[in-house]
């Protein structure tokens, strides 16, 4: 992947794909490989998934499809019809059925490997539950004013203020602890 960064602290797996385009310009899924590493790390395919360019554009227009969704629910406005379409045609693709298995003493589901097509309509029915359920409530813009990223406040009390502690909400707290040392300096001086 263009950046090595697989984020996945969005909350749910359609806004950890949106999370591709950082900051709507920075592109982190250049080329086919770059889409096959980021579906198995947020386990929508696993090593068999093999991406063609063809498949990489559907996913980059579903990508641009959640954006013009969401930022229309956040921003209380009409969603865009073609937005609509392309996320109604994505969910339309079935999904493979999982099995139960056991591993060692536990029963677990285990996935068939799956298809571009079928990761991008796991992504489009993930994106279409949240907008119907109560998580929608709970959806949040990222305060850092250099980041476009949604994510699912779920925290106590629901004040996250940033889509990541790490990067956002530390590039904040540096800023403001640089901003009160250099007033803190400056009132010194005077």
């Amino acid at each position: 992947m263009a950046d090595q960064t697989v984020r996945l602290d969005a909350g749910r797996v359609s806004l950890d794909f949106m999370a591709t385009l950082g900051h709507r310009c920075g592109e982190r899924l250049p080329d086919p490989p770059a889409l096959e590493a980021w579906l198995r790390a947020a386990g929508l395919a696993d090593e068999t998934v093999a991406v063609q360019k063809a498949g990489l554009e559907a996913a980059r227009e579903l990508r641009a499809a959640l954006f013009g969704v969401i930022h229309a629910e956040l921003h209380d406005s009409a969603a865009p019809p073609a937005s609509l379409a392309v996320i109604n045609d994505a969910a339309a693709v079935p999904a493979s059925a999982p099995r139960l298995v056991q591993d060692d003493q536990r029963v677990r589901a285990e996935w068939p490997a799956a298809d571009v097509a079928e990761a991008l309509g796991r992504l489009a029915r993930d994106v279409i539950d949240l907008l119907a359920g109560p998580e929608r409530a709970l959806l949040r813009e990222c305060a850092a004013e250099d980041c476009s990223g949604i994510y699912v406040d779920a925290s106590r009390g629901r004040r996250r203020r940033w889509c990541s502690s790490a990067r956002c909400g530390n590039r904040a707290r540096v800023a403001a602890h640089r901003a009160r040392r250099s007033g803190a300096i400056g009132e010194a001086e005077a």
